[in-house]
């Protein structure tokens, strides 16, 4: 009899779905925003917009730059201006231009949160108000 209540409460648990993202998905306001933060908005943020480009706001960083080109194309990690000059071995077009180059592993972030479709999120005290 136990044992079968005890089934019975593991099946129904198992149909509850899970409030925490997927392993490999990729939480804006966890991982990329605090990565904007360290590395690209002292040149692509609310002070300053370097290029045309501002990393705080989604309709920026989507947006054409000065150059033609679009730093972030959600799908398109390969086309994303922001990943080639993440990457590129050019001192004079890789970012961040000071300091120490994104790691391999923030790269990597990077990139699968653009293939992700690249979602913002807005500041948490502007979303709804909801019961864990």
């Amino acid at each position: 009899m136990m044992k079968t209540i005890l089934l019975t409460n593991l099946a129904l648990l198992s149909l509850i779905p899970t409030l925490a993202p997927a392993e490999d998905e990729i939480v804006f306001s966890r991982q990329i925003q605090p990565l904007f933060a360290k590395h690209c908005l002292e040149c692509h943020g609310t002070d300053d917009q370097e290029g045309g480009l501002r990393l705080d706001q989604e309709e920026s960083a989507f947006a054409k730059l000065e150059s033609g080109s679009r730093a972030i194309i959600p799908g398109k990690p390969g086309d994303s201006e922001l990943i080639k000059r993440v990457t590129s071995e050019d001192e004079f077009l890789r970012m961040p231009p000071k300091g120490e180059p994104l790691s391999p592993d923030e790269v990597e972030l990077l990139r699968r949160w653009i293939k992700q479709g690249a979602e913002f999120e807005s500041h948490w005290s502007y979303q709804p108000i909801t019961k864990p």
